[in-house]
């Protein structure tokens, strides 16, 4: 084992401090983090104090993706059409990621008020470079942490069309942008199939569920799912939801 120690000694020093490095630099990037509509203090509070309902109670995590087009409201219709009644709530913000979310002192009594099942969804633009996936995979296990749930299910975003920017410019510093939406696609599976699998966590196929041209399910944007997109999210994720709760 010291031989080992000793051997990896320069390059793993170096690797070390290189993650360490993307490590600070991605809490650097996103230390405060965006609050509207349903991060506020007021929201928090709400979610925090929420009266428990009879059936399982279900928190959405996440950004815009999950804020269009009342997707929580449609997943749970879904569920009443099918007999069950979760209790949905969301705690999201425009452009947020999970990583600044976890960071709001407020978020946490709302991560200790009793969850059965986190819904976690994290990036929109992002071409998922390293510090970027470090950060991702942090939050969730922070946030699991807290709240101890029954069950995780991850909510990946899709692979935008070839005309998005993200193709063009990526998502900043260090970001190399993807070649075509076919490895954009299996980057993101591979990151929220990865946190997934070393938890036993569930992901739900959201992004396979938009190839092989998300085109038809999002709006003007490139970006955002449309009403059509939405249903087609808030089917694909019951479906992961179901399975969780039978």
């Amino acid at each position: 084992m010291k031989r080992r120690t000793v051997l990896l000694g320069g390059a793993g020093l170096a690797g070390a401090a290189a993650l360490a490095g993307l490590g600070a630099m991605t809490f650097r990037l996103h230390a405060t983090p965006r609050r509207a509509p349903d991060l506020t203090a007021a929201h928090l509070a709400t979610l925090r104090d929420l009266p428990r309902a009879p059936g399982p109670r279900v928190l959405f995590v996440g950004n815009s993706m999950t804020l269009r087009h009342d997707l929580a409201a449609r997943i749970g219709a879904r569920a009443q059409a099918e007999g069950a009644a979760p209790q949905i709530a969301v705690a999201a913000a425009r452009g947020a990621r999970l990583i600044e979310t976890q960071r709001i002192a407020a978020f946490r009594a709302v991560l200790e008020s009793g969850w059965d099942i986190l819904v976690l969804q994290d990036f929109s633009t992002v071409s998922l470079r390293a510090p970027d996936r470090w950060g991702s995979a942090f939050a969730m296990q922070a946030m699991a942490k807290v709240a101890q749930p029954r069950a995780v299910v991850l909510f990946p975003t899709w692979a935008f069309p070839p005309r998005h920017r993200v193709y063009s410019r990526g998502a900043g510093a260090l970001s190399r942008p993807p070649a075509d939406p076919g490895t954009f696609a299996q980057a993101i599976i591979a990151h929220y199939e990865g946190v997934a699998r070393s938890h036993g966590w569930h992901r739900a196929p959201v992004t396979e569920a938009f190839l092989p041209d998300a085109t038809p399910w999002l709006e003007e944007d490139l970006h955002h799912p449309n009403p059509a997109g939405t249903a087609r999210l808030a089917d694909v994720l019951w479906q992961s939801l179901a399975r969780t709760l039978a």
